[in-house]
Parts: structure tokens; C-alpha cells; sequence
């Protein structure tokens, strides 16, 4: 996969300095040699207290009863605007589970784990341990009773905390289609604020000038474009967005879209030289690939910096290039692998759904209401 071979790690080692061999056997000596090992030995156990401490950070880190992903917790700002009343840390459950699977599918795997331990959860709304199963077993039974995904519970001590083991099945299109059913429920508070966010991206984008005159009008059809290229994404969630604030020379990438089901997609536009030939055509290959993985590299980063709004990310490259059955120039969009495809293409399909499913019921009303002002219905 391509997110395995562009994550690079890398170590950093810790050395101590030996106050070395003294040659001097007086009072002063001896007095230095004792403050000395004193000092190393208080530095190390300082070292080992904050080693201790940063292990049990990284293990609470990786408990879903201490990470909370509910909405007040992922958007403090957005608390005092939120009117939906839900449990908070059933729907914290709920979208780990969704994270966890996703975020395994996009590795190629087929296997997830969450880790818990016998303390309530963060929002005191579960209160007991057990119940984490039983409401897993209720909210995923449509998945778990189709044979699409399979979970044993290993019961933890003292010292080691409960575990959770997911598995599943090849088939996407059915995981993924229920799998989304379901983080569309729990996600829906999110909505909300995409929306208002959304109306505030748009007033700024409406505003900005891009410094290249045909990229700024590429990107302008996309976005006006948006349901056709892009179905399911309907929330500009922001734009030329640095990873690391007023610093876009660590990384500036141009749009990220939001769905309803809480998967984002980060879009990399790129406008193309459409002149003909080998040499031109070999140009716009490399520009081709080098936007390529420029989607990639943002998709990591936006992982990284949005984790908490959202589920996961997916990536896709906007180009514009030649049709040669057409002989004229048009519009692509490319997603960076066939797993990110997938996803874009089951939320699309949900999208167009309920759309003609909306506008089959908007068609029934008026219907009514024009059989009814003729007279010939009365509803009483």
C-alpha cells in the first residue's frame, strides 16, 4: 500500500555522560564523586518516573474510556450550539469501533483491536464494563448477524485491560455500505456544525483569489461541482489549509470535503498543460504523479491534525487533460488508490439513495397538496 511505504519512523536515543575516573583520593574527591553519582542517580529516576508517566499517558491514549470522540469533546467551541441531546460516550463507542474497522481497511487489513479497562467511561454515561459489549452487540448486529463482521471479547485483570478483536470479511462494498448506516446515526450530531462550517467556507471562498488565474477557475468548477464529481461530500470543511498554522511551508493542501458519515477527503488540484506531443505528454505524467502524492501526503497529515472530526480520510487528485475520443480538454477526478475509491464510491451511492429517496417524498407532498387545493381529496 501506499500510506505503508511514504510513513517513514525514526529514533532518538538518550545518552548519559559518565563523570569519568578520578585520580584524586582526597575529601573534595570524594565529596564530588558522591554529589556526582547522586545527581546521575536522581536524573535517571526523574527519567524513569517520566518514562513511567508518558507509557501510562500512551496506554490511556489507546483506551477508548479516556480518548473520547463524541461531538462536545472533538469541537469544544461547538458546545454551546449544539442542540441534539444523545449519549456521549455510547456515541464515543460507537464511532472508536467505526474508526478502528475503517482505519484497518485502508491498511489492507482485516483486524482491529480496542482496549478498555473496568473503569466507567469518560462521560460517566456507561457506567459499567459490561455494558460496552451488550451495546456493541445491539448497534452491530445488522453487520454481525450478516456474517460481515465477526468481534470476540477477552476479559482483562487488574493489570491488563479488556480487549475487543474485530474481523471481516473481503467483501467491501457490504461492510462498508452498513458500516457507514450506522456512523451516519452516531455522527449525526457532527452535521450540524458541518453545515455551519460549510456556509462560512463558502463566504470566504467566494472572497479568495488564487495566485494561478486556470487553477483558481479548476478549482471553482469543482466546487460547483461538487455533487456530481464528489457525491456524499457535501461540506467544504476548509481550504488551503496548513497543517501547521501561518506556517504553510510545512505543508499547504488545497480542499478538504466532509460527508455525513464522517469520512473526509482531501482533493489536490492541478492544472495541466494540454499542449500535445511525447515530451509534453511525459511532462504531464510526472505533474500527474507529483500531485499524486501530494494527495497522499496531505491525507496523512490531515489524519494526523483533524483526528478528532473525523473517521478517516481519503484522498483524490483534480486534473484537467486532453479526451482524445472528444479531441478536447476535460476534467478528471482521480482517487490515489483502489480502497479509497471504494469508500468515495459506497458513500456515493448512499448519497444518490437518499437523495431519490427525499425527492420521491418531496413529489408525494406536492402531489398532495395539489390533489387537495383541487378539492378532490379532503383530509380531515
Amino acid at each position: 500500500m501506499y500510506i505503508k511505504n511514504l510513513i517513514s519512523f525514526s529514533s532518538k536515543r538518550v545518552t548519559f555522560l559518565n563523570p569519568g575516573n578520578l585520580l584524586y583520593f582526597s575529601t573534595t574527591t570524594t565529596t564530588t564523586t558522591t554529589t556526582t553519582t547522586t545527581t546521575t542517580t536522581n536524573s535517571s529516576n526523574t527519567l524513569q518516573k517520566k518514562k513511567s508517566i508518558n507509557n501510562n499517558n500512551n496506554n490511556n491514549q489507546n483506551l477508548i474510556n479516556y480518548n473520547c470522540k463524541c461531538l462536545d469533546c472533538s469541537i469544544p467551541s461547538f458546545k454551546n450550539f449544539n442542540s441534539y441531546t444523545y449519549n456521549k460516550d455510547k456515541q464515543n463507542l460507537i464511532l472508536q469501533v467505526c474508526k478502528k474497522i475503517l482505519s484497518g481497511i485502508q491498511l489492507d487489513h482485516n483486524r482491529a483491536e480496542l482496549l478498555y479497562d473496568r473503569n466507567s467511561m469518560i462521560h460517566n454515561q456507561i457506567n459499567n464494563y459490561h455494558d460496552i459489549k451488550n451495546f456493541i452487540d445491539h448497534e452491530f448486529k445488522d453487520l454481525i448477524n450478516s456474517n460481515k463482521l465477526f468481534y470476540e471479547k477477552y476479559d482483562g485483570t487488574t493489570k491488563r485491560p479488556n480487549k475487543l478483536i474485530f474481523h471481516w470479511t473481503i467483501n467491501l462494498d457490504d461492510l462498508l455500505g452498513k458500516l457507514f448506516n450506522l456512523s451516519s446515526k452516531w455522527y449525526l450530531p457532527f452535521t450540524k456544525y458541518l453545515r455551519i462550517r460549510h456556509k462560512k467556507q463558502i463566504l470566504k471562498w467566494s472572497l479568495y483569489k488564487d495566485i494561478s488565474v486556470k487553477e483558481h477557475l479548476l478549482k471553482s468548477y469543482l466546487i460547483n461541482n461538487l455533487s456530481y464529481y464528489l457525491p456524499g461530500f457535501k461540506y467544504l470543511y476548509t481550504f488551503e489549509w496548513n497543517y501547521v498554522l501561518n506556517k504553510p511551508h510545512y505543508g499547504q493542501g488545497d480542499f478538504i470535503f466532509a460527508s455525513d458519515s464522517g469520512v473526509f477527503c482531501v482533493v489536490e488540484v492541478k492544472h495541466m498543460k494540454t499542449i500535445t506531443g511525447s515530451t509534453a505528454r511525459k511532462a504531464r505524467n510526472m505533474a500527474r504523479k507529483v500531485v499524486g502524492l501530494q494527495a497522499l501526503k496531505y491525507k496523512l497529515l490531515a489524519l494526523k491534525k483533524f483526528d478528532k472530526q473525523q473517521l478517516t480520510v481519503i484522498s483524490a487528485i483534480f486534473i484537467n487533460g486532453l479526451n482524445w475520443n472528444k479531441n478536447e480538454n476535460d476534467v478528471y477526478l482521480i482517487f490515489v488508490n483502489d480502497v479509497d475509491k471504494k469508500i468515495a464510491q459506497v458513500i456515493g451511492k448512499k448519497y444518490k439513495k437518499e437523495l431519490k429517496k427525499l425527492n420521491s417524498d418531496d413529489e408525494m407532498f406536492s402531489y398532495g397538496l395539489v390533489i387537495g387545493f383541487t378539492g378532490i381529496i379532503i383530509i380531515y
